[in-house]
């Protein structure tokens, strides 16, 4: 897309020592639409391809896993607790605590629209933490270390484990980062299509999506 857009304003500058204005503007509308045409639409394809793929991921580990009889009961304690809590730093408290079941009772319920809003992203990216850990089966990769304490490798080594799964939580949120500045490249070629046309942005992008 960028040698596209280098090549546009080549031809733009070209054009503009070579035609009269009113000739220039023709010439421009003829040429510059078939330059960029190709290279925008495989650009648009590949952000639709890239977010299909990684949306999906993210909505998956958005969601709580089914309900069960086992799990009930601690998701709709954790939520009365958390309903139930003294003050909104206690909410943080038990959001940045509680486990990957009582954390699902409070996403199912929506009950971390409560706190505030960049706490609730912190809270959420905990859980998208915690529910890649478990499907991923993180915790068989991380036993806890063996030490003088502990000779024997009983347990999960958390910390290593939740490393991991934050590692993916945060190229997550870099990948929809990536597809926002990709949608703000196409509307800077529609952009400066329109400019250079002299036109709005509903022609240039008319003209650039069109078959």
């Amino acid at each position: 897309m960028y040698v596209a857009i280098a090549g546009g304003n080549a031809e733009v500058a070209h054009g503009a020592a070579t035609y009269t204005q009113e000739a220039l503007g023709k010439h421009l509308r003829a040429t510059l639409p078939a330059m960029e045409r190709g290279p925008f639409n495989a650009l648009r394809k590949a952000i639709g391809d890239y977010r299909a793929s990684t949306e999906s991921v993210r909505v998956d580990l958005s969601t709580p896993a089914p309900e069960t009889p086992v799990n009930r009961p601690v998701r709709d304690r954790a939520l009365r607790l958390f309903d139930a809590a003294p003050s909104a730093a206690d909410q943080m408290k038990m959001a940045r605590d509680f486990n990957l079941d009582q954390m699902s009772g409070l996403v199912a319920a929506g009950a971390l629209s409560a706190l505030p809003p960049d706490v609730m992203a912190v809270a959420m990216d905990r859980f998208l933490a915690l529910r890649f850990a478990s499907r991923q089966g993180l915790a068989a990769k991380f036993p806890a270390r063996e030490t003088a304490s502990n000779p024997v490798s009983i347990g999960i080594d958390n910390e290593a484990m939740m490393d991991e799964a934050n590692a993916f939580v945060t190229a997550m949120r870099a990948n929809a980062r990536n597809v926002d500045g990709a949608i703000q490249i196409c509307r800077d070629v529609i952009s400066w299509l329109a400019v250079a046309l002299q036109t709005n942005t509903d022609d240039a992008f008319a003209m650039l999506a069109k078959n």
